[in-house]
């Protein structure tokens, strides 16, 4: 998607997250960065995750460590002292999303919700782009997803659909349909 009329330097930048109704990909890499608490659940419910301990550290190796988990996982769960312990930049330079839980019980549903759950962050370019499905979707489910994060894009603009200059709706080796 292209925005007209957003100045990145004068303007507010946004940085909002929607829940679509259906998956956006098929196989979702997501991983638990955690403590104590969030290990023993993420354990009870067979998540891969990695404990604050092998991550946390500015040495090379570690740095090194937590590039590769950026580029395997698409995005990742944490607890609210991760920003302490941990480097966030890394994972926004490959634009990598951090959710942060706030109760560790609920951690299953936290988990759905991530999985459905698209970021739109304006960054120093006029161009946005969000995963909406995978090619085995049907119409319908990849229309719905497409509608609610245009919607709740719509929600964060200032001018609402009359920023937005163009939506091209892309596929791997398909040709880029314009829609709007």
């Amino acid at each position: 998607m292209s925005l007209k009329g957003y100045d990145y330097k004068k303007d507010v930048r946004f940085d909002g997250n929607v829940v679509l109704p259906y998956p956006k990909r098929r196989a979702e890499r997501i991983l638990v960065v955690a403590d104590k608490s969030l290990e023993t659940k993420a354990k009870e419910l067979n998540l891969e995750y990695k404990p604050f301990e092998e991550l946390e550290g500015k040495n090379k190796e570690k740095q090194t460590l937590k590039k590769k988990l950026a580029l395997k996982y698409h995005s990742f769960i944490s607890s609210p002292n991760f920003n302490s312990a941990f480097e966030v930049k890394i994972f926004n330079r490959k634009r990598k999303a951090v959710y942060v839980i706030r109760n560790p019980n609920d951690l299953q549903n936290f988990y759905n919700e991530v999985v459905k759950m698209v970021k739109f962050k304006l960054r120093k370019t006029n161009d946005l782009s969000f995963t909406v499905g995978y090619c085995e979707m049907s119409e319908e489910e990849i229309y719905s997803n497409l509608s609610t994060g245009l919607n709740f894009l719509s929600t964060l603009l200032k001018k609402g659909y009359k920023s937005l200059g163009g939506v091209v709706l892309k596929s791997c080796q398909g040709k880029p349909i314009r829609i709007y």
